[in-house]
Formats: structure tokens, sequence, C-alpha cells
């Protein structure tokens, strides 16, 4: 094989296109990006991801043991993978519509206490996040920008 086999081809982008990857991703370009996720699936993990801040490893290694309720309240008992604080376990509890999709997710796929609760690699989603994400905005985001847009949300707008 050549080098010029080898090599990707030339991506060529606008500068607003380049500025627009540049800058962080804002409610409006999250729900613009939410239209673009096909699949209840990987619509499921998307919202779990923003609504959550957790990791998509942290996301994907859930369990049906992990989810709880509470009365009408749904929780996620998650081992965080990386800042291991005294205790390594967080109780993140759910907006209710979240919560109530993810049960229903739960009834229908919870094969057992012990199996990943969506069955996708990493690698998988962040395919299905690129594809969305270049249907959405015409450029790749990483899906670590919903866990960016969280803690903003959660300290600015909540």
């Amino acid at each position: 094989m050549t080098e010029l086999q080898r090599r990707p081809p030339d991506i060529i982008l606008t500068p607003a296109q380049v500025v627009q990857m540049q800058r962080p991703m804002t409610l409006e370009d999250y729900q613009a990006f939410k239209g673009e996720v096909s699949g209840v699936r990987d619509l499921l993990i998307t919202q779990v991801l923003f609504n959550t801040g957790l990791r998509i490893s942290e996301v994907l290694r859930l369990t049906a043991a992990h989810v709880g309720e509470e009365g009408p309240d749904t929780f996620l008992v998650v081992r965080r993978a990386k800042k291991i604080r005294k205790t390594p376990f967080a109780k993140i509890y759910l907006r209710r519509d979240l919560g109530l999709h993810l049960r229903e997710w739960v009834k229908v796929h919870g094969r057992d206490a012990t199996s990943p609760l969506f069955g996708i690699s990493a690698r998988q989603y962040r395919n299905v996040f690129y594809a969305a994400s270049e249907r959405a905005f015409g450029f790749r985001r990483n899906p670590h920008q919903l866990r960016e847009l969280h803690e903003y949300w959660i300290t600015h707008e909540a």
C-alpha cells in the first residue's frame, strides 16, 4: 500500500465550522443532537450521559442491579471509574421522565443483574455519537462534551 492510499481523505471545514467545533456544546446543540440520535437504546444512553455527567465507561458498565427505586424516584448506584473517593460508589438520582424510561428499559432488556444493560461497547457508542453529530452539525463532536455540558448546566442553570 502506498503512502497516498494509506492517507485519510482531507476534510475541508469552513471557518465557521472550525469556530463551532471549538466552542462548547450548548443546550440548544444538545436538543438538535438528540433529534439526530436514532434508536431507543442510543437515545437513552445519550440522555443518561447528559443528565448524570457520568463517563461513557461508567454508563456502559451499568447493569439492572445498578438501577434502584425509592417511591417514584429512580437512582443509579455507580462505581466511579477514575476519581475514587473514600467510597467508590455514588448514588445518582435521575429526572422522573428519564427514570421511567430507564426502568422500562430494565424490564424489557435487563436479562439478569450482572449483564450490561445496554449491550454496546464504548467504541460502538462513539461511532453512533459521531454519526449523529455529523448529521446535526456537519462535523464530529466528542461524547465527553455531554459531560462538560452537564457540569455547566448543573452549576449555572439549575
